[in-house]
């Protein structure tokens, strides 16, 4: 029941479906795996001058397929409706429904695969106050047999052909058959000859996992369709994620990924030597903890796809740790220096190395912490600060 009201909102019952009631929609079947279930709130409330929403929505067997959705307004307290009489939505013959109704009532869900049968009125006023019922038409789907769906073995790039096949063969009208495909629609061709089709295509890596439908519809109106997962052969280069740069003691942590169908076969490998770590999964990850200077050096993710083999490198360099003794330096070692830094430092001074280059030393001074001295060619000097 729907009542309206102008100053406030009361409450009303829209009647649930009895169980007489929902086996006459389901041809008088007592078995509950065979009965198409309805449900909604049982209370809808709305003001005039707005619109009301009866959410309503329906199961029912996999060999049913709902096709006309009915809306009415019950005239009397029992709810003894004629269609033609009392109908306020009609989701096939708009015409039948009243014409008062007519322009102000739809679904919110014009697609009755979905199951929903929620209906809206707008402009509500006082006399849409009342019961309202559902009447759901459609048709029991016999057909069991599934269309077949022949897909060869796809490689990316390589033109194919798949091919449906409806079921039963006969000499009785031919079916429609159609395609659904869900990805992109780039260079296809359908062709269709009786109870055959064919799609045909150039696969992608796009295309992988892509699902590809066939359908087919015999006099009727009775369909039945087949659903495959398109698997295409492809491969991309390894990919190397990753920071290449570490300092000595820290962990290095690299990954390689391939994106490719199948996985392939990933091997590590450092300056040309054995594996390090191999995985079939298309994803595999290097670590070594405690770096030492003898870590540094090339690192090579290599990829066994099929009859292709794919590599990507990456150069690991290794901070050395800082130590915290300095070499003391004499003034006459030192000479050489003072000339470029002889305005920043004062005596005493001293150096040690920051890394594995023996050209490059830190350049410590007491209570003002560390700056970079690096050799240039010809023996000059520059200065930076680290923070």
């Amino acid at each position: 029941m729907v009542q309206a009201h102008q100053d406030s909102c009361e409450e009303g019952t829209t009647k649930p479906v009895s169980p007489q009631e929902t086996e006459k929609i389901w041809h008088g079947s007592s078995d509950p795996q065979k009965v198409l279930q309805l449900h909604h709130q049982e209370q809808t409330t709305a003001q005039t001058g707005l619109c009301a929403v009866i959410p309503c929505s329906f199961t029912h067997p996999d060999d049913y397929i709902a096709s006309i959705a009915i809306w009415l307004k019950c005239p009397n307290a029992h709810c003894s409706f004629k269609v033609k009489n009392d109908s306020i939505f009609h989701s096939e013959k708009s015409s039948i429904a009243q014409e008062g109704y007519r322009s102000r009532v739809a679904l919110l869900e014009t697609d009755l695969k979905k199951n929903n049968c929620s209906v809206i009125i707008n402009d509500i006023t006082k006399t849409d106050a009342g019961d309202y019922k559902l009447r759901l038409s459609g048709k029991l789907n016999t057909l069991t047999q599934k269309p077949s769906v022949l897909t060869p073995p796809l490689t990316e790039g390589e033109p194919a052909t798949l091919t449906c096949t409806a079921p039963g063969i006969c000499s009785g009208t031919p079916p429609n058959i159609t395609w659904t495909w869900r990805g992109t629609g780039d260079n296809i061709t359908d062709v269709t000859t009786t109870h055959f089709s064919t799609l045909t295509f150039t696969p992608s890596a796009e295309h992988h996992t892509t699902k590809v439908s066939c359908q087919v519809t015999f006099k009727g109106n009775i369909t039945t369709e087949e659903t495959v997962t398109l698997n295409v052969t492809h491969v991309k280069e390894p990919k190397i994620s990753g920071s290449n740069t570490v300092r000595e003691g820290d962990t290095l942590n690299l990954t390689c990924s391939v994106d490719s169908y199948p996985p392939p076969s990933i091997t590590w490998s450092k300056n040309g030597t054995t594996a390090m770590q191999q995985n079939n999964s298309g994803l595999a990850a290097l670590t070594i903890s405690k770096l030492t200077r003898e870590h540094a050096g090339e690192y090579v993710c290599k990829a066994q796809h099929l009859n292709r083999t794919l590599t990507a490198s990456i150069v690991v360099t290794v901070m050395c740790e800082c130590k915290q003794h300095c070499t003391h330096l004499t003034e006459k070692s030192l000479k050489h220096v003072y000339f470029k830094l002889s305005m920043i430092y004062l005596p005493p001074l001293s150096l040690v190395r920051p890394s594995c280059d023996s050209q490059c030393f830190w350049v410590c001074h007491p209570g003002k912490g560390h700056d970079l001295c690096v050799c240039q060619p010809g023996g000059s000097l520059t200065s930076q600060r680290l923070a």
